[in-house]
């Protein structure tokens, strides 16, 4: 075990209070944020579009359970594919009713959980392809609103192509939808094929692929600190594939450790922690900043994210033609 105790809410490291003072920390959100506000993870999503394939009638409930049984990323590109050979489209409204709730209490709690998350960074990107990064909320201080209902004031700007997939984008104040984004279905990376396609390797092919350049300039080139939230052991195989991926391009094929992941353990995984502790910062160039789940379940991840919004002072970079320009006159 563990010798360390966990603690409920961990204090988050100078590393990202400087990079967010700096204007260079960069979240990047996966399902296990969304999921506190009702969305599915993707065991749930799978199930989702396998019931609308069944209220569909493209497959019957024999059909439905044999699939259920397949690998998800498996089962997902067969459910796709029997859409496709059907003729049948899957709309923006069917996706957002698999991916995002319709309960008022669930949404309720997705803005305030969102509006604290979206203080500790102003960049962002997801390999969710839910809608909650895209609401900006007021400008106020937290104690101000710590019991009020968080309500959107607009809509943050997006990328899910890639061929938008540039840090340029990102300073612009749009969320990078890595994976794609249910309001351009699309642009959704879902089956293996897609994966394959998505993140092909082309070490030295011009042009390069433009999602593994962007991945490679977001991780080992400009400074930039990730922190990772919402990232279990069921996101894992997406989180190394991203940071493999990252490592596409350059001469030097070791991770920077410079980076971060937030992640819960029950007091029971000490050793876990330990061997994953070490693990991701030997091969993923990241470093665990661990927090107890024994108090408040998964659910305590918004607690973090509350306190970590109080304390991490966010501060965006000036607009990139002006930092250009100043780069420039550094030079002369």
């Amino acid at each position: 075990m563990s010798s360390i105790p966990v603690p409920d809410i961990p204090v988050p490291p100078q590393g990202l209070i400087d990079a967010a003072e700096e204007g260079k920390l960069v979240l990047f959100v996966g399902a296990g944020v969304s999921r506190l506000c009702g969305s599915p993870d993707w065991e749930g999503f799978s199930r989702a579009l396998l019931n609308w394939l069944t209220t569909k009638d493209l497959i019957n409930h024999s059909v439905r359970m044999q699939l259920l049984e397949l690998p998800l990323k498996m089962r997902l590109s067969i459910a796709l594919n029997i859409a496709d050979t059907k003729e049948v489209e899957l709309s923006v409204e069917d996706y957002r009713d698999m991916l995002m709730t319709r309960s008022p209490s669930e949404k309720d709690k997705g803005h305030e959980l969102y509006r604290d998350l979206t203080r500790i960074s102003r960049y962002y990107v997801t390999t969710n392809y839910d809608e909650w990064l895209e609401f900006t909320y007021p400008e106020v201080t937290l104690n101000e609103v710590a019991a009020d209902v968080a309500t959107p004031k607009g809509q943050r700007p997006l990328v899910c192509t890639p061929e938008d997939l540039k840090i340029s984008n990102m300073e612009d104040g749009q969320v990078v939808h890595l994976h794609g984004s249910l309001t351009n279905p699309g642009s959704m990376i879902l089956t293996t094929n897609d994966y394959l396609n998505h993140y092909r390797n082309d070490r030295g092919v011009s042009p390069q692929n433009p999602v593994t350049e962007f991945l490679h300039n977001l991780f080992q080139k400009g400074g930039w600190v990730v922190l990772f939230i919402g990232y279990g052991l069921q996101e894992m195989e997406i989180l190394e594939y991203v940071l493999q991926k990252s490592l596409a391009f350059g001469e030097d094929s070791s991770p920077t450790c410079r980076h971060y992941l937030l992640r819960g353990f029950y007091s029971y995984e000490g050793d876990l922690l330990d061997h994953l502790s070490s693990y991701y910062e030997m091969h993923c160039g990241v470093r665990l900043v661990p927090f107890s789940l024994d108090k408040s379940d998964r659910m305590q991840l918004a607690s973090v994210i509350r306190d970590w919004a109080k304390r991490i002072k966010a501060k965006p970079l000036p607009p990139l033609e002006k930092r250009i320009e100043f780069e420039k006159l550094l030079e002369g």
